[in-house]
């Protein structure tokens, strides 16, 4: 418990220390001090109280304005980086660079070679590659049975032999033997046919001695037994040729000209029917397979009439024409064999979208000097073939290298270049066929054509023309 406060007996006289209590002036002075003191701790308190309040305040309220300063920067960041952009793109189409302008100084000339177009008809010779087949190819499979004897010379694989040489020989003497059995047999069934023959006309002879009317019987004439012994004699006969047949077959001969392809039997093997000897082909008539695709139909005459294979002196129909084709060979381009196209296959093929069209070589056409006329063929051969088309009548020729841009052509008017866009009819490696003096085109007869490569040259250049020969005479003036 607090106690109570006792009145200050050492306050001296004049002192004032309660209402209606008087104090002395020096006292007086101290108590004022005392409460200033007091006074001045309480608004210290006051101050640290409402310091600490604020710190507290101001101490938080930093770290949100900076979560919220964050934010609009990231927000607006953006559309500033997209203003900026947009003015960059403005000022520079606002201000493009301005070319300096060029001197008025002439460019020098440009030399070149021309050549002057001249219509004129153009054969057209369309290039294709096919494989080379036989016309013929067999496979030999004897008829009878037996064992191999002898072999031609020839007979091997890529061995040549001549049309009717025995190529194999089967042991005959089996042969032999039956056709004697079946001679015997149709002499004594050839025997017993004239015996029944003049027993049938014996028997004629009886029933008239008879003199009985009417008209005998077939049996009292003997006439069934005539038929059985002429049937007896026709088959004796056949048996007797299917003997000399089996003979013959005992020797295998070559049905053409031609080459052994594969072998499967030798001397000393027993063969039986239907076994297979070898594969030959004939080499007197090989054939091509080319294709033609659609833009080479239309200038290639295909025969409606094919004339048969092997056919020297064919006469053709009126107008079927036989288009004439020059083969060379791929590894030994100096070779090279005459054929012609005879016929075309009766449908496109779905794979490649083309016509396939058969070019047949005959010996008769060979330009090669060798007494086989096919000594550099060799089937399964890839070669290359040049048909020979349509003729095209009053067309430009210009070379292929001269064509700029697809299909544009440059040539000299008043001693100027200029480029004019052409129609080709027919493109190969080598040439462009135009249409001449065609509106569309832009050429014409006598037409100066830039043959000299023109990288960077632009039209309406001054040129000069190196070759004179071939310089237009108005162009000259």
């Amino acid at each position: 418990m607090d106690q109570p406060t006792k009145p200050d007996t050492s306050a001296k006289p004049g002192a004032t220390t309660s209402p209606g209590t008087t104090v002395h002036g020096t006292d007086v002075q101290e108590i004022n001090v005392h409460e200033a003191n007091i006074h001045e701790a309480n608004v210290h308190e006051a101050n640290v109280h409402e310091a600490n309040v604020h710190g507290i305040t101001h101490g938080a309220m930093p770290k949100q304005t900076l979560l919220k300063k964050n934010k609009f920067i990231g927000i607006a960041l953006p559309f500033v980086f997209i203003l900026v952009c947009l003015l960059v793109s403005y000022l520079f189409f606002a201000n493009p660079p301005v070319a300096q302008q060029k001197s008025n100084r002439q460019q020098a000339p440009l030399k070149i070679n021309t050549i002057s177009l001249k219509a004129q008809d153009y054969p057209i010779v369309i290039r294709a590659y096919g494989v080379v087949k036989p016309r013929f190819e067999a496979t030999l499979i004897p008829q009878v049975a037996g064992m191999i004897v002898s072999t031609s010379e020839n007979f091997l694989e890529g061995g040549r032999f001549q049309k009717g040489e025995t190529l194999i020989t089967i042991d005959n003497r089996d042969y032999e033997n039956a056709l004697t059995v079946a001679q015997a047999s149709f002499t004594q069934a050839e025997f017993r046919l004239k015996e029944e023959q003049a027993r049938t006309d014996q028997a004629k002879v009886n029933w008239q001695r008879l003199g009985k009317k009417g008209a005998a019987s077939e049996l009292v004439l003997r006439l069934p037994q005539l038929s059985v012994a002429q049937a007896a004699l026709a088959s004796a006969k056949a048996q007797m040729n299917q003997a000399q047949l089996d003979l013959e077959r005992t020797r295998i001969i070559a049905p053409y000209h031609g080459r052994v392809l594969t072998k499967t039997v030798d001397v000393g093997q027993v063969v039986s029917k239907g076994s297979v000897l070898a594969s030959i082909y004939a080499t007197d008539t090989l054939e091509i397979r080319l294709p033609i695709n659609n833009q080479q139909l239309q200038f290639l005459d295909i025969p409606n009439n094919p004339y048969p294979p092997n056919q020297q002196s064919k006469q053709p129909a009126i107008n079927n024409h036989y288009p004439q084709v020059t083969f060379r060979s791929a590894s030994s381009p100096s070779l090279q064999w005459q054929g012609e196209i005879i016929r075309a296959e009766g449908s496109i093929d779905i794979k490649s979208r083309q016509l396939f069209v058969i070019a047949e070589i005959n010996p008769v056409n060979n330009s090669n000097d060798s007494s086989d006329p096919f000594s550099a063929l060799k089937i399964g051969q890839f070669i290359a073939a040049e048909i020979q088309g349509k003729v095209l009548p009053n067309v430009f020729v210009i070379p292929r290298e001269n064509l700029y841009k697809g299909n544009s052509v440059w040539i000299v008017k008043n001693d100027k270049l200029a480029t004019h866009k052409v129609q080709p009819l027919w493109k190969n490696d080598d040439v462009v066929l135009v249409q001449g003096n065609l509106a569309d085109n832009g050429l014409s007869e006598n037409e100066q054509l830039v043959t000299t490569p023109l990288l960077s040259a632009v039209s309406g250049r001054r040129v000069i023309i190196v070759n004179p020969e071939n310089v237009n005479p108005e162009n000259e003036r």
